[in-house]
């Protein structure tokens, strides 16, 4: 089935936060990317955000040629380009490609004789994986000739000292190749440190167990794909929640200082002097009050410190957090100018 580009965008968005969720991205120096509808051209976040930080709006539209068609506002990684660009005009079959640092893949990839048959998840590359020798960033167009020509028919290379590139004639295909690859480097790692023999299964049984296993399920990746996406939407709405929790603390916190404050005040100044101070703090009250009952009824929307109501759209940005600080810091300058002590 042919996916429209608005599509194919919100499983690349899907990609990077479930590899941000597995902890598998570098900083912001690894990247995936998904062919697009006119199959011209790919989608790919631009050079210097995180995986975590990734939505449809951020995405950019790059043509084979290099050409920036959306998302001009930005730049792409050029070593990006290079890998992603080159295997795509080369591999028709190919619809997303995703190029990851791991340390566990980097180790293996660095091992003369690369990944082992030596557990399950590892077996599904037996005789698949390509190998590419290091020869610095892919920055030129003879680098993505040789990283094509390495490649061959694989939809798995390893990149020697440097890491993996893991491709799919789907997304949901790339990512399955891309998670049974770092649990299965991952695994050999820990087995070559416990300097043991090993048990290695024999040609044979890795023949028939390749088979077994990339032919167990039609549409390689899907079922799993569709419980990574529950996975990540759980997990966001739990951090919210949990966000929302601390900032109910805090706000709690907040509120008890400044009736802290009122009572100071009241010791030290005369009713005329403290009048005005009493009812800056009753209104800031007030609206600290009003966005606690907002919270405790799990509305995502809340006063700002000036009675402004913020929606939805804005929690990414940590409203919350803002009038916290901002009361703080109203809080911590009331105590210099009056000299009030804790």
């Amino acid at each position: 089935m042919l996916l429209t580009n608005s599509e194919l965008k919100r499983d690349l968005v899907n990609a990077y936060q479930i590899l941000s969720y597995l902890k598998l991205d570098d900083h912001t120096y690894t990247h995936l990317s998904v062919r697009s509808e006119d199959k011209k051209s790919f989608y790919v976040y631009p050079f210097g955000i995180r995986f975590y930080e990734v939505d449809e709006s951020s995405l950019m539209k790059v043509s084979f040629d290099g050409n920036i068609i959306e998302g001009k506002e930005y730049q792409y990684n050029k070593t990006g380009y290079v890998i992603h660009g080159f295997i795509y005009q080369a591999r028709k079959d190919i619809q997303a490609i995703f190029h990851l640092h791991t340390p566990s893949i980097v180790a293996v990839s660095s091992l003369k004789d690369g990944l082992l048959p030596i557990s399950q998840w590892a077996l599904h590359f037996y005789n698949k994986v390509s190998y590419h020798d290091y020869n610095s960033l892919a920055l030129d167009d003879t680098e993505g000739k040789r990283l094509i020509a390495d490649l061959k028919e694989n939809f798995v290379m390893l990149m020697r000292n440097h890491g993996s590139i893991t491709c799919g004639q789907t997304i949901q295909e790339a990512m399955f190749y891309t998670y049974h690859l770092e649990q299965a480097c991952k695994t050999q790692c820990l087995m070559l440190a416990m300097n043991r023999e090993l048990s290695i299964p024999s040609e044979e049984i890795c023949s028939k167990a390749v088979k077994d296993l990339l032919s167990f399920e039609s549409n390689l990746g899907e079922r799993d794909w569709h419980a990574w996406v529950r996975l990540i939407k759980e997990n966001e709405e739990y951090m919210n929640v949990k966000q929302l929790e601390y900032f109910s603390l805090k706000l709690q916190s907040i509120l008890s200082e400044l009736e802290k404050q009122d009572l100071e005040d009241s010791s030290i100044y005369s009713d005329s002097e403290n009048g005005e101070l009493i009812k800056r703090r009753k209104d800031r009250k007030e609206k600290i009050k009003e966005a606690l009952e907002k919270i405790k009824l799990g509305i995502y929307g809340y006063c700002d410190g000036t009675g402004e109501e913020i929606g939805v759209e804005r929690l990414k940005a940590n409203p919350l957090a803002m009038y916290c600080i901002e009361e703080q810091e109203r809080i911590e300058k009331e105590k210099n100018v009056y000299n009030i002590n804790d």
